[in-house]
């Protein structure tokens, strides 16, 4: 199965192709983290939540595949997330915002 990239600014529609792809069901969306509290429509397993010393020390000791600081909150993937994606043999996309990588 494939990894698949989304990888755009911020507000231009990255979400919505997810959506969209994952409606088709042959795609499902990765799991990314956050330590940005939850808003209005947010789904609560739509990100690991963490708290920012959590995201520091993941981030120390090489856990984070990538990560950025946008809007004062922190973003990124846990490679343990992209690991688990591969061992279940499912096409993953991941939203990653330019300023991650």
């Amino acid at each position: 199965m494939r990894q698949i990239i989304f990888l755009s600014l911020s507000g231009v529609g990255k979400s919505t192709c997810i959506r969209r792809l994952e409606a088709t069901g042959q795609y499902r969306r990765g799991i990314t983290c956050t330590t940005r509290p939850l808003r209005t429509g947010d789904a609560v397993d739509d990100y690991d939540r963490l708290t920012l010393d959590e995201f520091k020390a993941k981030a120390a000791v090489g856990e984070m595949a990538e990560s950025t600081i946008y809007d004062d909150a922190a973003y990124g993937i846990l490679q343990q997330r992209i690991d688990e994606a591969k061992a279940a043999h499912t096409s993953t996309i991941w939203a990653l915002n330019d300023e991650g990588l």
